[in-house]
């Protein structure tokens, strides 16, 4: 028979706070411990030792298999506590992916060793204001002006105008969440909080700064935090600065940028190969738009040679009297340049390093990084870039890529020259550095070629090969989502599973996603599919090479072919007015008439895209399904694609799929 109570002597008495927090865990990167251990727990491990010491002194009135019962649940309700401590430290955090590394290094994985340097806060501000004027003395002259490449019209005209409340409670609203602070020790949280109370002194404030073209001094202070990347940690150039600054500065660029941005939209300004910090124009975007060109010259037999440009600091180095005569043959009014101009001069920053604060010190060139503002003045400033040569650009802020084709071998290398030569006249004429040991270029065909221009390519996150086979992207990605696979499996012991599945959603698949259209109908594609279902056999606690077919759809995850699929899907439903119907090029009323028309491809390495398979799969699709608006549809369409978990291409298309879908 079991006896609860106190310990009456033979055991120490646990009922202070400070004597439970004595029990939790304490975390690396968490202010306090976490306190897992209640007075529940406390009352049982008392009666635990209670029960132990009485079996000791009367074997008869508690037996051992007694003991052995209460100690099972005494444990597991401690790992009942500990899961849902770390999944409340987990939620908490800001970082949650940190966090998470650090609940699997509290629980015996060795931490790695912290990094220390003799560098000084002063050091690193002297380097990051010091280093654009280093860059620009080296970069040669030219008798090109920048002027030249500036297709303009007279009859635009750009005026800053003044805000609403409702434009300043929308910029506030728009701000991301954040805990850190700015230089003024004020959070997002804050702002948001005091939202309504604030958007009017805010907005009256705003209102006189664009009226009187006055950006204020307070709101030019930005603080850096260095960030190390690797190698020597006594080298400045190791460290990436990372730019905060003033929360009521950011609100002020939204509302600037919003307008900016409606002008060179509305009037189609920008570059049509310009991405980034663009609506519509992400990385994905760009790499469709890169590979759509490529597969173009395959099917004409010929060559592509691919120059990436890596520029160096190119943020720091923008030359603010050049930009401000861009914005002019832009047709920015005198009021607008003002304003602008007073946004980019007498700017000042200091660093926080190791505990301490720098002197402030006044920057002379760039766009400020960090900002809202600062990356759209930098398109402005690149804008014309594809003026200076015929060829095919994508420009994504400061990754600039150019493309040369042509049939015949020896001319695309002239061409590819000719073009670089140019593109090094129109940096230099606008105070930009090529950082030559970091550009690379790679040359696409399905003829034989040089072999020192195939070596892959790592194109905004996608390694690009030269035979576009993804083998060397798939290599790389299976390895990344085995790491994250990892961690998936050391936090499956400490935190429960709807914190492994945030895990999952977080970390593993919107890595497997990114950009899946264009390389998920690889032959090599079965390397991550492997890796995604060793990682799903850990949350569901599966036996190795169990199958876990039913496990996708009783977790609703997607197989990777069904995010393949479902990507197409949506890509050719966004794009629906692009493609064609045989009702379009004949009269004729035939059952297939309201289809649509694949892509004709000559290759098989180009009919594995969007435009030959998304066209297959859509035309699969039951009529009143794509008939449905764009969110409805997709709504639909993963709704089905969970609940059957195909493993291959062929096993969708091989559905009667109109039945299964109003089954469904």
């Amino acid at each position: 028979m079991l006896v609860e109570g106190k310990s009456s002597g033979v055991t120490k008495k646990c009922t202070s706070k400070s004597n439970m927090c004595n029990e939790g865990e304490h975390i690396k990167g968490c202010r306090n411990k976490i306190n897992w251990f209640d007075h529940e727990l406390a009352h049982m491990r008392e009666t635990l030792e209670l029960i132990t010491q009485i079996n000791k002194d009367n074997p008869q009135v508690v037996s051992k298999k007694e003991i052995n019962v209460f100690k099972s649940k005494y444990r597991s309700e401690i790992r009942i506590r500990k899961k849902n401590a770390h999944d409340k430290y987990i939620r908490r955090a800001s970082d949650k992916q940190a966090a998470m590394w650090n609940v699997i290094k509290s629980n015996g994985v060795q931490s790695s060793k912290a990094h220390s340097s003799t560098l000084s806060a002063n050091d690193l501000n002297s380097f990051f204001v010091s280093i654009a004027d280093t860059i620009i003395a080296e970069i040669p002259a030219t008798q090109s002006n920048f002027k030249d490449f500036i297709q303009t019209s007279d009859t635009l005209h750009f005026n800053f105008r003044t805000v609403s409340f409702n434009d300043v409670r929308d910029a506030i609203k728009s701000l991301k969440n954040s805990k850190s602070k700015d230089p003024y020790d004020i959070d997002v949280k804050i702002m948001k909080t005091l939202n309504n109370l604030l958007v009017y002194p805010i907005t009256k404030l705003i209102n006189m700064c664009i009226e009187n073209n006055v950006f204020p001094a307070l709101l030019k202070l930005a603080k850096i935090v260095p960030l190390f990347k690797k190698g020597c940690e006594n080298d400045p150039c190791n460290f990436r600065p990372i730019s905060i600054i003033p929360i009521i500065a950011k609100i002020f660029e939204i509302l600037l940028k919003n307008q900016i941005c409606e002008y060179f939209e509305g009037n189609n300004l920008f570059c049509n190969n310009q991405f980034g910090y663009r609506t519509n124009r992400s990385t994905k975007a760009a790499i469709n738009n890169f590979i759509s060109f490529i597969n173009k010259c395959l099917e004409d037999n010929m060559f592509a040679l691919a120059n990436f440009y890596d520029l160096t600091k190119a943020f720091d180095c923008v030359q603010h009297h050049i930009l401000i005569q861009k914005l002019s043959l832009y047709g920015f009014s005198n009021n607008s340049l003002s304003l602008i101009a007073s946004y980019l001069s007498d700017r000042r920053q200091y660093v926080s390093f190791q505990n301490c604060l720098s002197n402030n010190v006044h920057i002379k060139h760039g766009v400020p990084q960090g900002s809202v503002l600062g990356p759209i003045l930098f398109l402005i400033y690149i804008n014309d870039l594809p003026n200076c040569s015929i060829n095919q650009y994508i420009l994504f802020a400061d990754d600039t890529t150019s493309i040369s084709s042509n049939s015949n071998f020896d001319h695309v290398l002239l061409d590819s020259q000719q073009h670089f030569d140019n593109i090094q006249n129109w940096f230099n004429a606008n105070s930009l550095s090529i950082n030559i040991a970091k550009t690379q270029s790679l040359l696409l065909s399905t003829r034989p070629h040089r072999s020192d221009l195939v070596e892959p390519v790592k194109f905004l996150g996608v390694i690009i090969d030269a035979s576009l086979t993804w083998e060397s992207h798939i290599t790389s990605l299976s390895k990344k989502l085995s790491k994250i696979t990892y961690m998936i499996r050391s936090l499956n012991t400490y935190v429960t599973k709807s914190t492994l599945m945030t895990a999952y959603y977080a970390y593993f698949q919107s890595n497997l996603q990114y950009c899946i259209l264009i390389w998920g109908h690889s032959c090599h594609v079965s390397k991550v599919f492997a890796v995604q279902r060793r990682c799903l056999r850990i949350i569901a606690n599966l036996y190795f090479r169990q199958c876990c077919k039913t496990t996708f759809i009783d977790l609703k995850i997607l197989t990777v072919p069904c995010i393949y699929i479902l990507e197409c899907l949506i890509h050719v439903k966004n794009n629906y007015d692009d493609y064609r119907t045989p009702k379009e090029i004949h009269k004729y009323n035939t059952r297939f008439n309201n289809e649509l028309i694949p892509e004709y491809t000559r290759l098989s390495k180009t009919r594995h895209g969007s435009n030959y398979f998304g066209v297959k799969f859509f035309n699969a699709l039951p009529k009143f399904c794509q008939t449905l608006n764009s969110t409805i549809f997709k709504a639909t369409v993963k709704r089905y694609l969970v609940t059957k978990a195909f493993y291959s291409i062929d096993e969708f298309l091989n559905n009667d799929l109109p039945t299964l879908f109003h089954n469904c």
